[in-house]
């Protein structure tokens, strides 16, 4: 019986679907992976792998796949759920509770080699399933966000999980003070380090705000938004933001074809956008960015004990802000 369902599974014939899944899985964690760390191109075989092996029980959820049986990704998330259950239990049980999770992998605070050794063993005898050791940190900060946190390995490179900061379409006026922050935390190493670090951190996301409220931008292209044509114009329903900076470039005799990059700029003009070639800095949309300069450092900000509305947005000033912040016990904060 599968944990917590009303499903069985047949245990006198074994599937073809289950024995591919199952060598792919196996040539992923004992080949591939490890191989990874010095050949690229098993690098590029087992994440094709993962991307496969992680689509394979989910489209059994799907009612347009010809084999739809929404018990087998049922039964695959059960067993998922009753595995990271027992896992957690058992690592509280022996003195490591996890303080965070990531879809199939546990987070430690600092455990000793036998510790991390007994629950590999463990969960090898009582699950059948292999846990390896992927990421040891010097220290992370994790906000309450899923799946929202940033590692720090031991020579200062960075771990950086679903902060937005990051991504590829994200302004530069927000993207570089954004990657300017994760490289003054790359550089702590000790509880003083990081007091000075916040200190640091307080610094440059003030002036940047100030700026950015003041209007003092360097040029247009810095508060550009970049989003690629998926299509052609004519074939879009939506009329999304970069769709409509696109429609204004073809008004202007621009040709505009599936997969160009459209840069736009958020506006208060009607249409809530103007391409970049057409932005002036008294149309820039204030509060847009600066609640989008909120919401990217905010994933940073709760984690180091700091408040974007309080401490970058409010009257704070440095001395006010060290000595509101004196009391503030950092090792709780960091792992």
């Amino acid at each position: 019986m599968v944990p917590d369902t009303t499903h069985w599974i047949c245990t006198k014939n074994r599937g073809t679907t289950a024995d591919v899944i199952g060598g792919l899985r196996d040539a992923r964690v004992f080949i591939y992976k490890p191989g990874a760390k010095t050949n690229p191109f098993y690098s590029v075989l087992e994440q094709a792998i993962k991307v496969y092996i992680n689509a394979s029980y989910g489209v059994f959820g799907d009612d347009k796949f010809v084999l739809y049986c929404p018990p087998v990704a049922e039964s695959v998330t059960a067993y998922s759920r009753r595995d990271m259950m027992l896992v957690i239990d058992e690592a509280a049980a022996i003195g490591t509770p996890p303080f965070y999770g990531d879809t199939d992998s546990i987070f430690l605070d600092n455990p000793t080699i036998k510790q991390t050794t007994y629950l590999q063993k463990w969960t090898k005898d009582n699950l059948r399933l292999d846990l390896g050791i992927d990421k040891v940190y010097r220290y992370g900060l994790f906000s309450t966000r899923k799946k929202n946190y940033l590692g720090v390995y031991a020579d200062g490179k960075l771990d950086i999980k679903g902060l937005t900061g990051k991504k590829s379409n994200t302004p530069l006026v927000i993207k570089t003070p954004f990657f300017a922050v994760t490289d003054i935390l790359s550089k702590v190493n000790t509880l003083d380090d990081f007091t000075d670090a916040r200190k640091e951190v307080f610094i440059l996301l003030k002036n940047v705000y100030d700026k950015l409220k003041n209007r003092e931008f360097t040029n247009m292209e810095e508060l550009a938004f970049r989003m690629r044509l998926s299509r052609n114009l004519d074939q879009y329903v939506v009329n999304s933001q970069h769709v409509k900076a696109g429609r204004m470039l073809a008004d202007m005799g621009f040709e505009i074809r599936a997969g160009d990059f459209i840069d736009f700029i958020k506006t208060t003009t009607d249409q809530g956008v103007l391409p970049v070639q057409l932005a002036k800095p008294k149309d820039v949309n204030l509060k847009a960015y600066l609640g989008q300069l909120q919401s990217v450092f905010d994933q940073i900000l709760e984690p180091m004990d700091m408040d974007f509305e309080q401490d970058i947005a409010g009257k704070m000033t440095l001395d006010s802000y060290t000595g509101h912040r004196e009391s503030i016990l950092l090792s709780d904060f960091m792992r």
